[in-house]
């Protein structure tokens, strides 16, 4: 984050303007970011692989720090498609405070670390269509 903030050179939030030297050689790009509206810090994930969400094999699952959001995408042709916000299906929205991390145990259950609520087990994710995020920006 030093040089870039997802795919932008970083901009220090008491600049007026972007550095004048950033190189982003040999830095890999994210496949997949959100602009400030939507969030502030992605908190990376795993692809699902257990049992407890069958709906979820084979999605890749993070979140985001500040807006306490749990989501998915599908890594498909190169790109990441069919961005969905699992919080809600998950129950988390009102019990995620502070989403630090992801754990994965050896059968491929999801776990999310919560710096002040703990760790949850994600399972059984219903899908709504109206939980979909706009593309980023």
């Amino acid at each position: 984050w030093r040089i870039a903030e997802g795919s932008q050179c970083f901009v220090a939030p008491w600049a007026d303007e972007p550095r004048p030297m950033c190189d982003m050689s040999g830095l890999q790009s994210p496949v997949f970011e959100f602009g400030r509206d939507t969030g502030c810090s992605v908190i990376g994930g795993y692809a699902y692989r257990g049992p407890s969400a069958p709906s979820l094999v084979g999605r890749y699952v993070f979140a985001d720090h500040c807006s306490r959001r749990v989501l998915s995408f599908v890594w498909e042709d190169g790109e990441a498609t069919d961005v969905v916000d699992l919080t809600d299906a998950l129950g988390a929205q009102d019990r995620l405070q502070s989403p630090s991390s992801f754990g994965e145990d050896l059968a491929g259950n999801l776990y999310v670390v919560d710096l002040l609520a703990g760790v949850f087990i994600i399972e059984n994710p219903a899908f709504r269509t109206d939980a979909t995020l706009p593309p980023a920006p």
